[in-house]
């Protein structure tokens, strides 16, 4: 078993933390540990799933322009948090477990001593300074395993070293209904941050075209400052529920209860939700950008970027649909998500780049 301490950033439990609790769940190769950089609601959920003892908490103060700007800062105060870990805890392995982590493992990694994995979710488009582009790519040249969720993502950064390991969900995460019986009226569903990069304002235009014909429900976990008046006149309809930081076991009566989940975003490496909702057996219909379309695998499910007459268009052909040719759809859908994105094939992916590829590398 490969002792392995993950480096976190802390400030929200999003879908990078979400997808790396998946991966470690039942991991029967790995002994987790987890060193948290900042203050925030992360560490918890790592705490009640693995275990107190399990969990350093850094508490670095954290100041936004700093990380932006001066990102040098932190880094000498994490280098020096990290090595007191080191020390007495002797991991086999650094996993640096998203983007600004990675930032952040810059001129840190050669002075651990210890063999570093960095796994990147983010485009380069979507890291908004100069700086932080710049210490990100030193950083690759750094690591001895770059990881990145998409072929999309990998082509935005222009980096040969990384190696694509697409997310996954749990076998059990899998409807193995045969029947998909369909609402009436359809109901559309929405799952992520409610923010303009996730496209929200471009649904809300949907919504309000659509008219009653529709009913909609918007789980989110994180809202950005522009979207918020939009979210408050979309959730006065009658015809649409929002439902607010869901947990595992509400996400998945969530995806049961819709027909269609729409992806509408401007810019996306790889939405998670995307696989969740294809194994719940739902319709999924994205815009033809980042990650999306290797995860659709069709055209046909892909609408146009910042077009909401498009949406409207594809949703209309959808719902009126015959039945066997929805199910087909569907059907298609939940087979390439069980080919090609589950839990089991990342998780035989990252053990043997742990246990093979830096074996002997430790110092």
């Amino acid at each position: 078993m490969r002792k392995v301490l993950f480096v976190i950033l802390g400030l929200d439990f999003s879908g990078a933390e979400n997808v790396l609790i998946q991966y470690l769940d039942g991991n029967s190769e790995i002994d987790p540990y987890f060193a948290f950089i900042y203050e925030g609601n992360a560490a918890q959920h790592f705490s009640e799933k693995f275990g107190a003892s399990k969990v350093y908490q850094l508490n670095l103060s954290y100041i936004k322009n700093e990380l932006r700007f001066l990102p040098k800062i932190t880094q000498y105060r994490l280098k020096r948090a990290l090595m007191t870990i080191i020390e007495q805890l002797r991991p086999d392995t650094l996993y640096f477990n998203n983007t600004h982590e990675v930032i952040l493992s810059r001129k840190i990694v050669r002075r651990l001593k210890v063999p570093c994995i960095g796994h990147v979710h983010d485009m380069q488009e979507s890291i908004g300074t100069v700086c932080k582009r710049y210490e990100a790519k030193r950083a690759f040249d750094e690591l001895n395993v770059v990881l990145t969720v998409s072929e999309a993502c990998k082509k935005s950064w222009n980096c040969n070293r990384m190696k694509v390991v697409y997310n996954g969900v749990p076998d059990d995460y899998f409807a193995t209904d045969k029947l998909i019986k369909r609402n009436d009226p359809i109901i559309v569903g929405y799952v992520g941050m409610i923010s303009k990069r996730k496209g929200f304002d471009i649904l809300a235009k949907v919504i309000e075209s659509m008219g009653d014909n529709i009913e909609w429900k918007i789980a989110y976990n994180l809202i950005e400052d522009s979207c918020q008046d939009i979210l408050n006149c979309i959730t006065d309809k009658k015809n649409v529920q929002s439902f607010f930081r869901l947990n595992s076991s509400e996400m998945k009566a969530f995806y049961d209860a819709i027909d269609i989940l729409i992806v509408p975003s401007r810019q996306d490496p790889l939405p998670t939700v995307v696989i969740e909702a294809m194994a719940r057996k739902k319709l999924v219909l994205g815009s033809n950008t980042g990650g999306i379309p290797e995860l659709l695998g069709s055209k046909r499910y892909l609408f146009k970027v910042e077009d909401s007459s498009s949406i409207e268009t594809m949703l209309f052909e959808y719902c009126n649909k015959d039945t066997y040719e929805f199910n087909r759809c569907v059907e298609e859908q939940w087979q390439r998500a069980y080919g090609m994105f589950r839990s089991f094939s990342k998780r035989v992916y990252v053990n043997s780049i742990i246990s093979e590829k830096l074996k002997g590398n430790r110092v």
